[in-house]
Order: C-alpha cells, then structure tokens, then sequence
C-alpha cells in the first residue's frame, strides 16, 4: 500500500526477497507497489490506488493476494484486503510486515476479509501456506501463521530466524 505523500519512495526490498523465495519454491509472483504507482499519479488518495489494485488483480488473478504493511499504511492496507475479497470472495488474503506481525490476532479480529496473518519473517511462513493451499492440507503446523479455527484465532509458534544465506538472488 502506499506510505505518507511526503517521503521519498524507497524500493521494496522486503518484498522482492520474498518474491525470490516464492519463486524458488515453484509459485508465481507479481509485486504491486502501490507507493511507487501513486506517486508517479500524484495522489495517495483511496479512489486512486484501490483502482490500480483492482485492475491489477483482475490481470494477474491470483488464488492468494499477500499484502504488507508497515504501521503508518496500515488502514491503505485494509482497504486492500477488502478490496480482494468484494472484487473476489474466494481469494485467500494474507497479510504480513511490520503491522500484521505485531498484531495478528488482532487485525484477524478487526477484518474479517483477512484469511492469515504472518507474524515474523514470511519467507517460510507464506511459502508452507501456498504449499498447504495447493495440496489441501493443514496449515496448523506452518510456523508463524495466525489463522481461525472454529471460531476461534490461533497462532501457531514461531519460526526459528532465517539465514539469509539461504535466500535466493533477488
């Protein structure tokens, strides 16, 4: 989603990184940097990049739509998910960064568009969900993932600190 009109756009390295992970692990990718396109439309304002969104979920139409957020985005963000899910009911929405990590279970309980949270680094995190999504099996045991179940919002323990030699090439 996009930041604060006034600061300079930074490249979503984090991002990037976690496309490379998705990649190496079989799954396609698309990044959508709704700070850079809204800039370059001078207009951070809803009606300008929920429609970027929009188009571009249509183009790409993904089974799952991931988006960040650091906290200063964190409502861009929702509007975001909400957006997936009116344009497409059955899209698994997931949401991660520095927000969604530090408040999983509450922003499952403040959206209920929002199908995970991931709490920490989403590299093994998103990576072990999509697996589960495409073989239609558990997701309890993928480390780091908030999730309901039964009602009820759960969070599975942490995932041990990466090494980031591990990563592929961005």
């Amino acid at each position: 989603p996009p930041l604060l009109p006034a600061a300079e756009v930074t490249p979503p390295v984090g991002l990037t990184t976690l496309a490379s992970w998705l990649i190496a692990h079989g799954h396609e990718t698309r990044i959508l940097d709704l700070d850079l396109e809204v800039r370059e439309r001078d207009s951070a304002a809803e009606d300008r990049y929920v429609p970027l969104f929009e188009r571009t979920l249509a183009d790409f139409a993904p089974d799952v739509c991931a988006v960040t957020s650091m906290y200063s985005n964190s409502l861009q963000a929702e509007h975001l998910v909400r957006a997936a899910k009116r344009r497409r009911p059955d899209i698994v929405t997931v949401a991660g960064g520095a927000h969604f990590g530090a408040l999983g279970p509450a922003s499952l309980r403040r959206l209920p568009e929002l199908d995970f949270a991931i709490q920490g680094e989403g590299e093994p995190a998103l990576a072990g969900l999509l697996g589960a999504l495409a073989a239609g099996s558990s997701w309890r045991e993928i480390p780091s993932l908030c999730h309901r179940e039964n009602g009820a919002i759960r969070i599975n323990p942490a995932a041990p600190q990466m090494d980031l030699a591990t990563l592929p090439p961005m």
